[in-house]
């Protein structure tokens, strides 16, 4: 090519700039493209766009929605769709709408149009990518992801939803042909997948795929709410190549197991498995691969390897998939309404203690305890123990502060005085309730007054280092000590038992005496103190609590009170050689909401997996305090916490859940899971 007349970067040849414009990202890229025409030209030369990952919406916070970036797609599918080889596009929900705003808290999304006109704006995209790949024979990955959470208002989506945006179905019906055009022109196709792409595949779509590409297709990924299986047995008998299968694990049936253990094709050696409880009434575990069929399977293909996402299934029905025969690698169980029990971690680590590598314990609901009925015998613990080739353990349960958290408490938008409100509807609510017939210690108030703070210090924007005392948050959010909080409830109920009669079981219960062998406390005894701190006659409590309208006004006077000197000083002191002010993210030890990890097991865990163990995550939420351990006792338990398990794993550890190990939503991770899991083949 001849030399330009101009001195400088235009006086090179365009093969010379191409090969230099090859090492910039796609965005540097179309940020270049921008400084001259030349550039222009040669920046979009299809060379240099052989892969094009692209994903739509999730604005945050203001950012572009998917109807803002339409433009932009159809301008890159102008230009790179007819010749492009990798596609990766991924259809990510807007920020606030996949985790609704409590009551109070207006969303823009929340709107049901809203919804319509997401679900337009998705076809009118679907129409625009697969209109420009038709005629693409050099096509060889196509990857689409589609997050239906933004798409639907309550429940799952369907063809009568759909009806309301595209009356008559004439978007759907197009979209479907071009995508079987888009199959049946393919000559190279290697890697296939489709997740949750609302009206995009049909049970008939892999039958237009053409012969050239069944004999090169590796990887199959069809996933989505339909009833009807997308992937046949009649159609995966034609793909005699493939190497890796993600499907719905409904779907994998006993003749598809015995089709795939045939000795006339390439032995499979990455299967991927969605289950989802929700889904198991309409489609049922009867006709699934059995143990005679997955034994047949695992001596065909040796170095298969499973993964598998159980999304709210409950233990029976996890004691019935869990295979001894299956090659598991990683397991994600991932739960919102349903309890892991610990005989299914049993299960998992004494059938797959060979193969194990990933294990991932997800939990978005509060309501049950920890999973090991005995604090000493863990079965995580075991888990690491029997497991030797486990490599990433991640524990996460999501509180409602943790829920929160993105869409109300990180919030730049929202007042102060709205984070606080909300927090003290939706948290302390949670975290108290029940508090009229506890018996709380010294520690369990230490513990509650700890995660106040804490979650006050997130929503003022505060840390340890700025040394704001804890009397100056409490003023500043117009909140009071935990201690006062429990001790109101306590009153208010006290006196609604004793206005009841003598007959009732409540009034009976207030004077009932410690049974030997019992707690040294019991109710009765922290009454008595209760009404000593509180200034309260016990000879005229019976007088003051008939009297309602004067029982309320002692209850919100006395309990508003600041607590005693040497309460005061116990709980703003700081021990020698700890970090700050002694706070800690964790619930009341015996009011576990969520999986909960002792902190002395997951110390075990590090020791016994050492520097193995390439990722542990456990989130704040899941990490509780055996106080009657003594590393425990003195200093601050997260600080001795991080330096026990830190000195464990051979590297700085801190309890923190990074988003970009574990995305929120199950689907959406699973599908960047099984991209990396089947990618190892």
């Amino acid at each position: 090519m001849a030399l330009c007349s101009s001195v400088g970067a235009l006086a090179l040849p365009s093969e010379l700039i191409v090969h230099i414009f090859s090492f910039l990202s796609d965005r540097d890229k179309l940020r270049a493209s921008a400084v001259c025409s030349r550039w222009r030209e040669c920046l979009f030369y299809p060379a240099l766009w052989t892969e094009l990952k692209l994903r739509i919406g999730g604005g945050k916070n203001g950012g572009a929605s998917g109807s803002e970036q339409s433009p932009r797609l159809e301008f890159l599918m102008r230009k790179f769709g007819s010749f492009v080889r990798e596609l990766q596009l991924e259809f990510a929900p807007v920020d606030g709408y996949l985790n609704p705003l409590p009551n109070g808290v207006e969303s823009a999304e929340s709107d049901p149009q809203f919804a319509k006109d997401a679900t337009a704006t998705y076809l009118d995209q679907m129409l625009c990518v697969l209109g420009s790949l038709r005629n693409n024979r050099n096509l060889q990955k196509l990857s689409f992801y589609g997050d239906t959470c933004i798409l639907q208002d309550d429940g799952i989506l369907d063809s009568s939803y759909l009806s309301q945006v595209d009356h008559g179905g004439k978007k759907i019906k197009e979209i479907q042909q071009l995508f079987e055009e888009l199959l049946s022109n393919s000559r190279q196709m290697k890697w296939l997948a489709s997740v949750f792409m609302l009206g995009v595949v049909t049970p008939c779509s892999l039958a237009a795929l053409s012969n050239p590409s069944t004999s090169s297709l590796e990887h199959l990924c069809l996933i989505d709410n339909q009833l009807p299986s997308l992937v046949s047995t009649i159609e995966l008998e034609r793909l005699a190549n493939l190497r890796s299968l993600a499907l719905d694990f409904c779907d994998f049936t006993s003749d598809m197991c015995q089709l795939l253990a045939c000795v006339d094709r390439v032995p499979l050696h990455r299967l991927s498995l969605l289950l989802n409880g929700a889904a198991l009434d309409v489609k049922p575990l009867d006709g699934t691969a059995t143990e005679d069929d997955w034994k047949a399977l695992v001596r065909r293909s040796t170095n298969l390897r499973v993964y598998m996402l159980a999304m709210d299934v409950c233990s029976q029905d996890l004691l019935r998939v869990l295979k001894p025969s299956i090659p598991m690698e990683r397991v994600h169980l991932d739960s919102y309404s349903t309890l892991v029990t610990d005989g299914v971690l049993e299960l998992i680590s004494h059938q797959y203690h060979k193969t194990l590598t990933h294990f991932i314990l997800m939990r978005d609901e509060a309501g049950f305890p920890d999973l090991s009925g005995n604090r000493n015998e863990d079965p995580l613990v075991l888990l690491a123990w029997r497991c030797l080739h486990l490599t990433v353990l991640i524990i996460h349960a999501s509180l409602s502060f943790g829920r929160l958290r993105s869409s109300v408490f990180e919030n730049r938008n929202l007042r102060s005085s709205t984070k606080v409100a909300v927090y003290n509807s939706v948290c302390v609510s949670t975290l108290l309730y029940g508090a009229e017939t506890w018996t709380p210690y010294r520690r369990h108030i230490t513990l509650l007054q700890s995660f106040h703070i804490r979650c006050l210090q997130k929503i003022l924007g505060l840390i340890w280092k700025d040394r704001v005392q804890h009397a100056e948050i409490l003023q500043s959010t117009n909140s009071i000590y935990m201690e006062a909080a429990v001790a109101k409830k306590l009153l208010r109920w006290m006196g609604h038992t004793i206005r009841m009669p003598e007959h009732r079981l409540p009034r009976q219960l207030q004077g009932a005496k410690r049974a030997p062998g019992g707690q040294k406390q019991c109710y009765k005894d922290y009454i008595k103190k209760l009404l000593k701190n509180s200034g309260i006659n016990p000879m005229q409590l019976e007088a003051l609590a008939q009297d309602r309208s004067a029982w309320q006004v002692t209850c919100a006077r006395n309990p508003r009170q600041r607590p005693t000197a040497a309460r005061r000083e116990t709980q703003t002191k700081t021990p020698e050689g700890s970090r700050g002010s002694s706070v800690l993210w964790l619930p009341l030890h015996h009011l576990r909401m969520s999986y909960t990890v002792w902190s002395h097991n997951l110390v075990a865990i590090s020791r016994l997996r050492g520097s193995n163990l390439k990722i542990l995550e456990v989130s704040e939420e899941s990490i509780d305090f055996d106080p009657d351990q003594s590393v425990y006792i003195e200093g601050d338990p997260v600080h001795n916490l991080i330096k026990e398990v830190s000195l464990g794993l051979g590297r700085v550890w801190h309890p923190s859940m990074d988003s970009s190990v574990v995305l929120n939503e199950p689907t959406q991770h699973f599908h960047r899971e099984m991209q990396s899991f089947s990618a190892g083949m």
